[in-house]
């Protein structure tokens, strides 16, 4: 009873999948005018590097 109890629960758990949202990636425009920003502003390349892994995070979470 109790193992069917702990099965049902799991597969229950793993049916819950949460769709998010594709992240938006910049145009070619956007991505020349960030990039030449980052080169004048260290902070802002470091954010720009920070927000190109959390996309491919997010790509590799949407795979699984």
């Amino acid at each position: 009873m109790l193992l069917s109890l702990i099965v049902t629960g799991l597969l229950t758990g793993c049916a819950q999948r949460i769709s998010y949202p594709a992240f938006p990636f910049p145009s070619h425009h956007v991505q020349e005018v960030m990039n030449d920003l980052a080169k004048e502003d260290r902070e802002i390349w470091e954010w720009w590097n920070k927000l190109a892994i959390l996309a491919l995070q997010l790509g590799a979470v949407e795979e699984e």
